[in-house]
């Protein structure tokens, strides 16, 4: 008989047992011709397979006490095969995975569909197709900008941006000097 199917059936036929005592039960099962002074020490003994069976459910732990679940007495020939809990909990796991692929794919698609307006066009006119630019640049690149319309004077990206009043709102004007974008 299996270890595990071993454990669950000790929780069964003691229902509402503690952790001590199911740790004092495999700690017998597993070391029944050792002597007592050669076993390993009680305390923590065997408490995360023990927790693994309560994440699986197929045992519950109500205010410490450990009892055997309806899933528990199911799998209790095969303690280790996939719950139905695991394999949702495992399917959710895939299923997260292929929409974070899915939005770096489409992501990608964005940048490249903005970068491909600007390269059209010749210039930059929104916001976002900006942002598609920068990000397709080294994250070392230093970015030089015109801090006035006239172009008279340049310098960092944090210290000098023209903005331009408009009736809503504010028109950034960006001036990039040797961009391949042109």
């Amino acid at each position: 008989m299996k270890k595990g199917t071993k454990i669950l059936q000790f929780v069964e036929d003691n229902p509402k047992c503690r952790l001590i005592e199911i740790s004092k039960f495999v700690l017998e099962m597993n070391h029944k011709n050792t002597p007592k002074e050669n076993r390993p020490v009680l305390r923590g003994y065997y408490t995360q397979a023990i927790g693994e069976m309560v994440a699986r459910g197929v045992l519950e732990n109500i205010n410490s006490r450990y009892s055997i679940t309806e899933l528990g007495k199911k799998f209790k020939k095969t303690p280790y095969k996939k719950t139905p809990i695991q394999i949702e909990r495992q399917k959710q796991a895939e299923l997260r995975h292929e929409h974070f692929e899915q939005f770096s794919r489409s992501s990608n698609q964005v940048k490249e569909w903005n970068i491909e307006q600007v390269n059209n066009r010749g210039y930059v006119l929104h916001v976002r197709e900006l942002i598609a630019i920068l990000k397709d640049l080294p994250s070392w690149a230093r970015v030089q900008i015109a801090s006035d319309e006239e172009i008279n004077s340049t310098g960092d990206i944090c210290n000098t941006v023209y903005v331009d009043k408009i009736k809503d709102g504010k028109l950034v004007t960006l001036f990039p000097i040797n961009v391949r974008y042109n």
